[in-house]
Formats: structure tokens, C-alpha cells, sequence
């Protein structure tokens, strides 16, 4: 168990993931944690951080989870690494944590880069891990078709792998959809246009995202549904009352009654 008030989810740490990522590979891989106890009539909700962000940006929405339903497991990992590593990291540690509290599905709850990641794990089929069902797959602003952001650019001194992968074109967006989501995986889209007219990116945005990477096609085709806030930029969108509000709304939709009764 962890608090996340330790200097273990410190902006010094979570940068050591993105530019030197062997390093927190070694200390932590891809850490899957709980705050307390686990509890076996509850539905686990995995939370899937974004590129900077780190498991505290998602506490108000772990803390908005309907706690006699729902326990929150919070994703820890080194987005200095190319995405199909960690996506492979993923499916090892959610499956590793689903053996051992015995649960035969979790819903999954992702962020920003966070998303690629989970979805890649999730559809990934050419190794012999063993995934928990995945009833729900809920995406906050991802950058589906990857990010037009200077900041991504391989002109920066030792820039991580993983920024290879974010920018459009790459081969592992290429590739993302080729593979479909489990029919039985219910996948809702959320992202915000509040990008307040940034004129480096093209069209409508979120400050870093394109509306045209945060509705990429393919997504929207596969999504069940598609929440846009066109107020909020990629940055407050995780934490604002409105996305909270319509993600904890998509988890009661979808499991209304309480464990023993929805199993």
C-alpha cells in the first residue's frame, strides 16, 4: 500500500520515469498499487496516468469513487519508455495483482498517454499473460493520433524512446487500431477543445492535442459513447467536476447494483 503524499510521487520522481526510465524500471517497473486493503466486494478501478502527470493527478477521481462499490488501483510507471514496453509491463502487473487478490475482472480508467498505453495492453495477444475481463475502458483526452506539441520533438538533447511513439505517423499509432477491442469491453471516449486558440496546432485543440488526434476515427467508431467539454484544456480536464462527475456516471450506469448482485 502507498500514500500519495510520499516524495515517491514527487515531480523529481515522476521526471526520472520520462528521461531516465531504465533507472525507475529498475526501482519500480510498472507499479500497480493500493492505498489500503484490499477489498473483495469491491470492483477494481485501474487508474492510468498520463505522460507527466503521475497517479496524484488522479486522486480527486479516485476520491469521487463510490467507495462501498469501487476501489481505486493506481498505475505507477516510467513514460520515458516506448509504449509497447509498457504496455507489456502492464498486462505482466495487471495480471500478476488480479491473480493474487483473485479477480476475474477490473475496469480500466486512463488519462492522456495513459490511454495508448492501456489499450495496447489490453488488446495485446501475442504473449501468454493472462488479463482480468475488462467490462469498462474509459479514456480521458489521449492522443490517439499522437501530438503535434513542440515539446515532442527529437531535436531536444536525449529526448526519451516513448517520444518516438507520440508524435503522428509513428508506428505504433499506425498500428494501434489493428487490433480491436474485446467485444464485451464497453469503451467510452471523454476529452475537452478548451485549447484557447493555440495557433501551433491545427484546427480546434486542447492546448496539446489536436481535435483531430482526440477524435481519431478509428476510436470513435469503437466508442460506446463520446463526452466533449469544450471548456476544458488537456490539463484541467482529469480534475474539473464535469469529468468526474460524467465518469463516475458511466461506472453506476454500468454497475448499478452492488458486487455480489452484479456478478
Amino acid at each position: 500500500y502507498s500514500d500519495l503524499s510520499k516524495n515517491l510521487f514527487s515531480p523529481r520522481v515522476r521526471f526520472t520515469g520520462i528521461l531516465r526510465a531504465e533507472r525507475f524500471n529498475k526501482v519500480l517497473g510498472f507499479w500497480i498499487f493500493l492505498r489500503g486493503e484490499h477489498r473483495p466486494d469491491l470492483i477494481p478501478v485501474v487508474l492510468v496516468h498520463g505522460h507527466v502527470s503521475g497517479p496524484r493527478r488522479l486522486e480527486k477521481l479516485a476520491n469521487s469513487l463510490d467507495p462501498n462499490r469501487f476501489e481505486p488501483w493506481f498505475c505507477y510507471f516510467a513514460t520515458g519508455n516506448d509504449p509497447e514496453k509498457s504496455a507489456s509491463l502492464m498486462r505482466r502487473s495487471l495480471s500478476e495483482m488480479a491473480s493474487r487478490y483473485h479477480e476475474r475482472r477490473v475496469v480500466i480508467v486512463a488519462y492522456s498517454f495513459g490511454g495508448l498505453i492501456a489499450r495496447r495492453a489490453i488488446t495485446k495477444n501475442d504473449d501468454e499473460v493472462e488479463l482480468p475481463e475488462v467490462p469498462l475502458f474509459i479514456t480521458v483526452s489521449v492522443p490517439w493520433n499522437g501530438s503535434q506539441d513542440r515539446m515532442f520533438t527529437r531535436e531536444r538533447n536525449n529526448p526519451p524512446a516513448s517520444w518516438d511513439d507520440i508524435v503522428s505517423g509513428s508506428s505504433f499509432l499506425d498500428g494501434l487500431f489493428s487490433t480491436p477491442l474485446d467485444q464485451a469491453t464497453a469503451f467510452h471516449m471523454v476529452y475537452g477543445l478548451g485549447g484557447r486558440d493555440r495557433r501551433s496546432i491545427p484546427g480546434e485543440d486542447d492546448r496539446i492535442l489536436s481535435e483531430q488526434s482526440l477524435s481519431r476515427v478509428e476510436a470513435v467508431v469503437e466508442a460506446k459513447s463520446v463526452r466533449v467539454f469544450r471548456h476544458l484544456d488537456h490539463l484541467e480536464i482529469i480534475e474539473a467536476p464535469e469529468t468526474i462527475e460524467h465518469v463516475t456516471s458511466l461506472l453506476d450506469e454500468s454497475f448499478p447494483g452492488a458486487r455480489n448482485e452484479d456478478a
